[in-house]
């Protein structure tokens, strides 16, 4: 089905009674990460397109979604900061401008938008030394975590803040798989530093509140289990990390092949301990082949599982791409270049009937 089409659709399935009103007990939204392929600078002119980021909102509204997550500073070298002396001196002159323009569109249509600072898994860093930006930054040295905080993230937090969009924002993800970060030593004490980044960020976004309603900060976990290597989104939050004490949720990133919750048991159990709701941040089959029957089977099997297991929502990767085809590269998307796959009526299902 072509994407100009989606309103239409949804209003007359609404008017026949086949859909009601999206299921608010647990909802499934969309990680969309970047517009089209332009990871590292997707609010820069003209990478960033009005009219492909309603598109986009157009497509989760049609599923009933209520949160997009969307990514702010992705890459080694993310266009939208301004460096000066290995320092972020500033934002992108189109960056503010194109994020508000952005959150403005959300919010008409009713879609909270849940922004990701950095992606744990490209940075590239050294350790010591004024021109290790990165490392610097991860790890509060010279400065660098300082000036990033005063001269990109408070100008962002300045307009997630704003009265008129603040209810529009579903929280702040500090890292996408910050575990992946940490297994590939960009902290200097591991999960000690990592946490120390969580619980400061978390700290500097609820100073800048200006009276409004403090913004749900966590990191998002997401990496397999590798034995001697890396410990698994499912085994980390037993350690408990990334630390209750630095999140106020927590998201967890699953790919398997039958859409199971690992340790599902212990995981809601620390949950209900610590008072931490969870959240599904990502999910999707993670066999490389390209199947429209597998990514729904997965798709339901995730979604049921989750909500059995005490998560409070959902985010499949990823709504669209524009790229055409059927590569492992596109495996995850439901919407590729204007045409709908199975997996994205499953999910429009379950948040119109719970089911």
């Amino acid at each position: 089905m072509k994407v100009f089409s989606v309103k239409l659709r949804t209003l007359l399935l609404v008017a026949s009674g086949a859909l009601a009103f999206p299921s608010l007990a647990f909802n499934v939204g969309f990680n969309q990460g970047w517009w089209k392929d332009n990871y590292g600078g997707q609010w820069i002119d003209p990478n960033y397109s009005p009219a492909e980021v309603r598109r986009i909102l157009d497509l989760a509204q049609d599923a009933g979604s209520k949160t997009l997550r969307i990514w702010l500073f992705e890459g080694q070298d993310p266009h939208a900061l301004v460096w000066k002396n290995d320092l972020v001196a500033g934002l992108h002159p189109d960056f503010l401008r194109n994020f508000e323009d952005f959150l403005m569109a959300a919010k008409e249509r009713h879609i909270q938008v849940y922004p990701t600072l950095f992606d744990g898994n490209v940075l590239r860093t050294v350790k010591g030394g004024l021109r290790n930006r990165w490392w610097n930054i991860m790890n509060g040295k010279f400065g660098a975590r300082d000036a990033f905080q005063k001269n990109a993230l408070a100008p962002v937090l300045a307009l997630l803040y704003r009265a008129d969009l603040r209810p529009g924002i579903f929280g702040i993800d500090v890292m996408n798989e910050i575990d992946a970060a940490v297994v590939g030593g960009k902290f200097e004490k591991s999960w000690a530093s990592a946490n120390a980044l969580s619980c400061g960020t978390r700290d500097f976004i609820r100073t800048r509140r200006a009276g409004q309603s403090a913004i749900p900060v966590t990191t998002s976990v997401g990496w397999p289990w590798i034995p001697f290597f890396s410990r698994g989104a499912a085994n980390l939050i037993l350690d408990p990390n990334p630390h209750p004490s630095c999140v106020d949720f927590w998201d967890l990133h699953f790919y398997n092949n039958s859409g199971s919750i690992p340790n599902c048991e212990k995981i809601a159990k620390v949950s209900r301990d610590y008072g931490k709701k969870m959240y599904l941040g990502e999910f999707g089959q993670l066999s490389k082949l390209f199947s429209d029957s597998m990514q729904s089977k997965v798709t339901k099997n995730f979604i049921q599982n989750a909500k059995a297991c005490g998560f409070s929502g959902a985010l499949a990767w990823r709504l669209s791409d524009n790229r055409s085809g059927e590569s492992s590269e596109l495996r995850f998307t439901h919407e590729i270049a204007g045409k709908m796959r199975p997996a994205f009526d499953v999910i429009r299902k379950w948040n119109f009937a719970g089911r």
